[in-house]
């Protein structure tokens, strides 16, 4: 449509991962130097959360220099929008996420949020977990490195901060993933932290979808999935209408919908036909179908025409009975989101 970069830029905000403040000091990161985990482990909804390396209750004693601390151990618990929250937020950064299997007795999983820099930090009752794509630095004085191989034979390194009462933080990589554990409880031994480590796994969800309906004129109704949890807003602007559903974990991931009738952004200036080739002309448009009557069509955005990370998928469709109108539904979301939305674009006009 001719005004379609505009609204493909409008109401777009980064955000999808960050270091909670006063939680141990969870910024405290030296960055992966480690070598790549052995291991490659899956957690998903539908998968049992079990750890590979102890029982539910088993105890452990520090061996590193507490050894007058015991820790026992279970099993941790996320809900399905837990992991879906955990997900999303490691999502826009294309950070593949991991979770403890494992935690000292009474911790629990409280929050994910987005960091300054492309990272995410999951935050528990008594350990904040930080993971990010990039080496992460403090600007801190590292006082002493120490390196520990884990059970699961990754090789991992304690990290203390000089000048601070802070209790050291482990450091390790999971394949591309640099991870830190943080512990906030005092009573954390150095070996159940490994052990916590060790029972690292990496999470997939299936995103759950929920159908929408939208009569966009009388006798006009087009129907899209919108993945569940999703904040409608208006983005209708001037002549334009519309909806949008923003990811309320990541403001830069969104499912919109939007019409219009303004007869010359829906015809082909050279041939005067009603044309969807020209309705959606933002520069760099790739369109990887269209109708041999050219009145709808699948198409893609770069990076750049809507943010700085994402590409942006639609589908339109120009409609020429009983009046004319075209009509978008855009998604700036993971690919296999925004391609099931795409792909399920049903516009039913009586």
């Amino acid at each position: 449509m001719k005004n379609y970069k505009t609204w493909a830029t409008a109401g777009v905000a980064l955000s999808l991962v960050g270091v909670v403040a006063g939680c141990g000091n969870a910024n405290n990161s030296t960055g992966g130097t480690a070598p790549t985990n052995t291991t490659n482990q899956t957690v998903t909804n539908t998968a049992t959360n079990t750890a590979t390396n102890l029982p539910a209750n088993a105890t452990t004693n520090n061996t590193t220099g507490d050894s007058q601390q015991q820790t026992s151990l279970s099993t941790l618990s996320y809900s399905s929008r837990q992991k879906q929250q955990i997900v999303n937020a490691a999502g826009e950064f294309s950070i593949t996420p991991y979770i403890p299997i494992k935690g000292v007795a009474g911790d629990s999983f409280i929050s994910v949020r987005p960091g300054g820099y492309p990272s995410i930090t999951l935050t528990f009752n008594k350990m904040v977990v930080n993971e990010s794509n990039q080496s992460v630095t403090t600007g801190e004085t590292i006082q002493s490195k120490s390196p520990v191989t884990l059970t699961n034979g990754t090789k991992a390194e304690w990290i203390t901060i000089a000048n601070t009462t802070e209790q050291p933080s482990l450091m390790f990589k999971i394949n591309d993933v640099n991870v830190q554990i943080q512990p906030t409880d005092t009573g954390m031994s150095k070996l159940a932290v490994e052990q916590i480590a060790s029972s690292m796994q990496k999470l997939q969800v299936q995103t759950a979808f929920q159908t929408e309906s939208v009569t966009v004129q009388p006798g006009i109704t087009v129907t899209f999935k919108v993945p569940q949890g999703w904040n409608k807003q208006n983005a209708g602007a001037g002549g334009t209408g519309g909806s949008k559903w923003v990811n309320p974990m990541n403001a830069n991931q969104w499912v919109k919908i939007l019409y219009s009738g303004n007869v010359g952004a829906l015809q082909n200036p050279n041939t005067g036909k009603y044309d969807v080739t020209a309705y959606i002309n933002t520069q760099g448009v790739t369109w990887t179908h269209v109708a041999s009557d050219k009145l709808s069509g699948q198409f893609t955005i770069p990076v750049g025409a809507i943010n700085n990370t994402s590409v942006g998928y639609g589908y339109a469709q120009v409609l020429t009975k009983p009046n004319p109108l075209g009509i978008t539904v855009e998604v700036v979301a993971p690919q296999n989101v925004a391609q099931s939305v795409v792909q399920n674009v049903s516009v039913n006009a009586k």
